[in-house]
């Protein structure tokens, strides 16, 4: 029995409906390129290279991303805004952006780090105080080391001069 099968045209954009896979998996319904590119995908994504591929399709992603909100970024810094009351009415007031953080942060440095204790330390105050003593500790404990160090090496030869001197005195009596 001989089957032939005649297909007249091939092209790309040819619909082929879904199907199982030979695993038993829905592949869905494309076109002729969809199945290619599909296959290709499922060939390739399984090589050490592929890995590679993926970190620098996602870096340049990443990268025109950045490059398109650059300047939506800054014109939204440094453009106007209304100040609004808590209604959302515009109070007449405009600034930007920029500023309204600027105060926020502002705010946020200058309010006390511990609203419940009468230290009334501001957050600014309170990391500046943790740098300082973190810097002197480390700085302390290098000096008291070398200290340290130095008085165990003086006494080191002292001790062992003395322990020496005894001894010789000691066998000097006998």
């Amino acid at each position: 029995m001989d089957i032939k099968v005649s297909v007249e045209s091939i092209d790309l954009g040819d619909y082929i409906d879904g199907h199982r896979d030979e695993d038993g998996d829905y592949v869905p319904g494309g076109t002729l390129a969809d199945a290619i590119v599909r296959q290709l995908v499922d060939k390739f994504s399984r090589t050490d290279t592929w890995k590679g591929i993926g970190e620098r399709v996602q870096s340049i992603r990443d990268n025109e991303i950045r490059v398109q909100l650059a300047p939506v970024i800054a014109e939204a810094l440094n453009g106007p805004i209304a100040r609004t009351n808590s209604y959302g009415e515009k109070t007449g007031q405009t600034t930007t952006l920029r500023e309204l953080i600027a105060a926020e942060a502002k705010r946020y440095l200058s309010e006390p780090s511990d609203s419940y204790s009468r230290d009334k330390t501001s957050r600014l105050q309170a990391e500046v105080r943790k740098a300082v003593a973190a810097a002197f500790q480390d700085e302390i404990a290098a000096a008291v080391k070398e200290v340290r160090d130095a008085v165990s090496a003086e006494l080191g030869t002292n001790v062992s001069e003395m322990v020496s001197a005894a001894m010789n005195q000691a066998l000097a009596k006998r």
